[in-house]
């Protein structure tokens, strides 16, 4: 079981502050949801967390592993990875390989699994997503909501102790967002600690445990889903919410 705490974290492009002083904690099993407009930083925070991208103040802990800014926290960063599994917002599938071939390959380069197991492994997890009668065809091949859940599968493959996931249903229609929702139910169903960032309201009455808004790269509030989202406490977080539930 995973806890992921960030302290303080800021980040700045030129003098520009993306990330300012923000500080989350995501319990072992629980499923935090980062929610705000476009722009306001999400992305950039999770690929702060994920050991993905530098970041210039702060800490980032996960259970053991610890990121701080400079070339330390990148190397700590690579170690981080094996055990925490990030599903990009546009799949990030190798468009040459089979759904199964995919899901294999992190175990086989990384895990050094042989073939044969790490196919069966594969085979396995797309079973577990729904998609067993799927793990020949190519990406192309595949619907918006097939491929993401090839993603998430492969994701599982490294045998994550959490998941990060960066806007993993925004370009879905809204048929094609449910099965990724349900295959995050199961997830979550199971015990894994979850770390979403999204702009989709939706998304987040489903599946979120807590909600974090953030807004311009800060941290405006935070709260139980239901709460939060039922009688956002601040201004800002009024305004925001009501724009998107009008």
């Amino acid at each position: 079981m995973v806890r992921i705490l960030v302290r303080g974290l800021s980040k700045f492009f030129a003098s520009r502050a993306v990330l300012e002083d923000v500080s989350l904690s995501v319990e072992p099993g629980e499923t935090l949801v980062v929610l705000g407009p476009s722009g306001a930083g999400k992305s950039t925070l999770l690929r702060c967390v994920a050991g993905l991208s530098p970041f210039d103040a702060g800490e980032v802990q996960v259970n053991s592993w610890v990121l701080r800014p400079g070339a330390q926290g990148l190397s700590a960063g690579a170690a981080l990875r094996q055990r925490v599994g990030f599903i990009f917002q546009d799949f990030g599938l190798f468009p040459h390989k089979r759904a199964w071939e995919n899901v294999a390959l992190a175990p086989r380069l990384v895990r050094k699994l042989e073939a044969e197991t790490a196919r069966e492994q594969a085979l396995e997890l797309l079973a577990k997503v729904g998609l067993a009668a799927r793990a020949e065809a190519y990406p192309h091949q595949l619907s918006g909501g097939e491929k993401q859940r090839v993603a998430i599968a492969r994701a599982l493959a490294m045998a994550p102790a959490a998941l990060l996931g960066d806007e993993i249903t925004s370009s879905l229609d809204p048929e094609l967002k449910w099965e990724v929702v349900e295959t995050l139910l199961r997830l979550k169903g199971e015990g894994l600690t979850l770390l979403l960032v999204t702009h989709e309201v939706g998304l987040a009455r489903q599946v979120a445990d807590r909600v974090l808004l953030l807004v311009e790269g800060k941290v405006v509030e935070e709260g139980p889903t239901q709460t939060l989202l039922s009688r956002p406490r601040t201004p800002r977080g009024q305004q925001f919410l009501s724009r998107l539930l009008v």
